[in-house]
Formats: C-alpha cells, structure tokens, sequence
C-alpha cells in the first residue's frame, strides 16, 4: 500500500499484443477527491504504416464508467522511427463508495497499410488500452469519528486572573474618563466660542448703529439712506438675509433660535423700513418717525 503513491506518480507502460506497439498512460494527479477533474493522457508509439480512427473517441460517444468525460482530444505526431498516436482525456467522478477509482480499459481502432493493399478494404485490428486506478480522497468522517475534536480545559486559578482582571478594569475606567473629559472640553470650547461670536456681533451692531445715528438727514435722498443702511443692518441679523422680505427674516430668526419677541420687532422695524422707502409720501413720514425709529433700533440692540 505504501508504492501505491509512488505507481499512481508514474506513468504506466504497457507492451500491446503486437509488439511492434507501445501504450503509455499518465495520470496528474496521484488521487483526487469527488468532483475533481483529472487529465489522464494515453500515448501509443507505433510504426508509421499502421494509422489509428478516431471516429469513435467523441465525448458523447465513449464511455467510461464512473467517470464523467468532460474533453476528450486526440492528435498524430511523427518522429524518427514511428509515430505517436495521443488520447487525452478530462474526467471528472463522483464516486465515494471506495478508496480507489478505476478508469475502465477501452480499444482503440487501427489497421495496416501494406504495400499494395487498398487503404478502404484493409482489416481494422484492435488493441485494448488497460485500466488506471487512482486514490479516492473524501471529506466525509468516518462512521466512528468524532464530530469535533476536543481537548480538556485547563484548571485557572483565581490568582492567575485577579491581577489582570484588575489592570483591564483600570484601563477601561481610564479609557472613560479621558473621553468624557474630551467631551467636557469640546463644550466648553464650543460655548466660549459662542460667546466670542456674539460678543463680536454686539459690538458690530453698536458701531453700526453709531453710524446710523451719525447720518445727517437734511433732504429726501438722506432719509432713503437712512433708512436702507437701518434695513440691511436688521436683515444682516439672520446672517445671511439681504434678499429676504419682513416676514420671512423675523421667520429666520425664530429657526434660528431667537426670542419671539426680538424676531417680531426686527420684523416690524423692516415693514416699517420698506413703507418709508417704496410707499408714496413714505420719505416725509420717514423724517418725523427717525427719533422713535432709531429708539427701537437702540432698544434691539441692547443699548437703554
């Protein structure tokens, strides 16, 4: 059993019943498991006035039983003293009832061709091509084997565990609270930062009303002044509001988390902007109503 490896490794030699001819099978793999494709190639060494058929050495036509044929090629080569004569086959089996697979033995056709012989009427002869076995694997356990494999487990001590389990608990605990601190900074860092921002727009806002309150308002073209640089410092609130009418900007305003009191009274203030600047006669209204108009604004502003 143990030269059986080394047997399905080389190639098998066999003496026809002619002697004149010499089969050789070859195998590429020394077992193969169900389901495998496996090459197997038979050569034929013969004189060059013998000629084989290959009529019948088809895929649908040649049976091999056990094995699937898959491919099956055939090719005639000549060299010095003879011809060669190929078969290669790919096989495939899904037989797992035995350690060993057998390519049945099959007959290949040739004949002679003498001298003054007719080449259609000459006798056909055979010779037969013997029987390979390869090694069947399989991945199915034996009807007495385990399902898994199993060792015993270990004994561990409370001692060999405590240490460790200790370590691995400070870790984590320090693991925590190093992120809860990154969090803690984050907020507080976000709240300066706020702080700052609204910070720097109050005081934008009161230079800017400084500047308004400084305009002086001696004819019609500079109370539309007036009143347009008041219009763009109260949408300016919401950001990014230039294009906005009265009710959309104090609408910004409440979304962007005002007070409902501080987003109606820059609406207003805007209404009463736009009815100063477009309505008819609004210009000459707008020149009595700039006290109590820049009143308010100074109130929005924060300023008493």
């Amino acid at each position: 059993m143990k030269l059986f490896p080394i047997l399905m490794a080389a190639a098998f030699i066999l003496q026809a019943a002619d002697s004149s001819i010499s089969i050789r099978t070859h195998v590429n793999k020394t077992a193969l498991y169900p389901g495998d494709r496996l090459e197997y190639e038979v050569s034929v060494e013969h004189p060059a006035s013998i000629e084989f058929i290959a009529d019948h050495l088809k895929k649908d036509q040649l049976s091999l039983d056990g094995f699937e044929v898959v491919d099956v090629t055939n090719m005639t080569s000549t060299f010095s003293g003879g011809k060669l004569f190929q078969v290669k086959f790919l096989l495939r089996t899904f037989d797992i009832s035995g350690a060993v697979a057998t390519i049945p033995s099959f007959d290949l056709y040739y004949f002679r061709r003498g001298s003054g012989q007719d080449a259609n009427n000459a006798q056909a002869e055979t010779v037969t091509v013997p029987a390979t076995a390869i090694a069947l694997r399989s991945t199915l356990p034996g009807p007495n084997a385990s399902i898994r494999d199993s060792k015993p487990l270990l004994a561990v001590s409370s001692a060999a565990w405590l240490v460790p389990g200790a370590v691995g608990a400070c870790a984590l605990i320090a693991v925590i609270v190093w992120l809860l601190s990154l969090v803690v900074t984050r907020l507080r860092l976000g709240s300066s930062k706020q702080r700052a921002k609204d910070g720097v727009h109050r005081q934008s806002l009161a230079e800017r009303l400084d500047e308004i309150r400084a305009l002086e308002v001696d004819s019609s073209e500079d109370v539309e002044r007036f009143y347009r640089q008041a219009s763009d410092l109260l949408r300016g609130l919401t950001g990014n509001g230039a294009g906005l009418t009265p009710q959309e900007t104090e609408l910004a305003l409440r979304n962007g988390g005002g007070s409902e009191r501080r987003a109606a009274a820059v609406g207003a203030l805007l209404e009463q902007c736009d009815r100063i600047r477009y309505a008819p006669g609004g210009l000459e209204k707008g020149l009595n109503q700039r006290s109590e108009f820049l009143r308010k604004l100074q109130e929005l502003a924060g300023e008493r």
